[in-house]
């Protein structure tokens, strides 16, 4: 009996599946962390906005919205805080994909600051 090889991928699963089940995964765990990090305060959030903006184009959607505290690792993220009730619709409006609280973002919150005297 002559074994089977392995040579290419197996026949009806294509690229395009592949892509949305992957797409379907990344989704389901946005959605998770999303409800996970629900902000519990409305005046701070850590937020995400597109990664295809430009730095410039996301802090102006962010200073549209409320007051800039932070920087994320990455340009497109950015730690905010507002008193004027109603920040997190002006940070959805401003084009926002994912808003967590702020004091659960570990390495996207604003380092303490550090006064000496």
């Amino acid at each position: 009996m002559a074994a089977a090889s392995i040579s290419g991928p197996r026949p009806g699963v294509s690229a395009a599946r592949v892509a949305v089940c992957g797409l379907a995964v990344l989704a389901t765990l946005a959605v998770a962390v999303a409800q996970a990090d629900a902000p519990r305060a409305a005046n701070g959030f850590a937020v995400i906005f597109p990664p295809w903006w430009s730095a410039a184009q996301a802090l102006n959607a962010a200073a549209s919205a409320g007051d800039i505290i932070g920087v994320g690792a990455l340009p497109f993220i950015l730690v905010l805080h507002s008193d004027t009730p109603g920040l997190k619709a002006r940070l959805t409006q401003a084009g926002a994909l994912l808003l967590l609280d702020s004091r659960a973002a570990g390495t996207c919150s604003p380092p303490p600051l550090e006064f000496r005297s």
